[in-house]
């Protein structure tokens, strides 16, 4: 595929709000953070039996390199057709597609693991889609997904259709015939308003939220700012 694409079309074109990661194109720290949810996906699938990936949503595809450099069999799909390109033409997608993640074009038990990072808020049929990702999934395969914590966020990007609580999400990951396996969070924010009136914990508060490492999730002390899950095809 060859890109002749703005590097704008792909960032996206509704006020300053970024749709896309472009790397070198993006604020560091954002980009940081996003490249870190991809790294714990390709830390989740070790150990796995995991060969077959794909990478739904995969934008430009910078997130389908750290899976393939991980030594996984990554195919890519996306429904814009110029980030693709782009990422194809950059070698950060070797497998590429374009296709509506709505209606996968691939045959029922295609796949060992599907990485969906910053996707299900986009969707109007978010249901529908972790549906599609059960069917595409070999039985036991692994669902790794990333999306915004709904109670911290200020829910005003213009791309997003619904942000979900923990709950919400957990529900429609059940009712698709997923087993939760395990809730991390990234950028954790500390709960109580104890460490915001000392000085030095404001600070400590404000280093923490700025971490970009995806961790466990404890709920007694904080919440994370984006919700990372692991579930499994039953």
């Amino acid at each position: 595929m060859k890109s002749g694409v703005d590097i704008s079309d792909l960032l996206g074109t509704r006020g300053p709000t970024i749709e896309r990661i472009v790397p070198g194109c993006v604020p560091s720290d954002c980009e940081r953070e996003h490249l870190a949810r991809y790294q714990w996906a390709a830390r989740e699938l070790q150990g796995a039996s995991v060969h077959r990936v794909l990478d739904s949503a995969s934008g430009v595809g910078y997130g389908s390199a750290v899976l393939s450099k991980a030594g996984y069999d990554v195919v890519s799909i996306d429904c814009f057709r110029e980030a693709v390109a782009f990422g194809s033409s950059r070698r950060w997608i070797s497998k590429p597609l374009v296709g509506d993640v709505l209606e996968l074009p691939f045959k029922s038990n295609s796949f060992d693991a599907v990485v969906s990072l910053e996707t299900i808020e986009h969707l109007r049929r978010p249901g529908g889609f972790v549906k599609e990702v059960a069917r595409v999934l070999k039985t036991g395969g692994l669902f790794l997904l990333s999306t915004p914590n709904a109670e911290l966020s200020e829910q005003k990007n213009p791309y997003h259709h619904r942000e979900f609580n923990l709950e919400e999400l957990v529900a429609i990951l059940v009712n698709a015939g997923f087993s939760i396996g395990g809730v991390l969070g990234q950028r954790l924010t500390l709960r109580g308003r104890f460490w915001e009136r000392v000085r030095g914990l404001r600070r400590i508060s404000w280093e923490i939220r700025r971490f970009s490492r995806v961790t466990r999730f404890y709920s007694p002390f904080a919440k994370p700012l984006v919700w990372c899950v692991r579930a499994t095809q039953a």
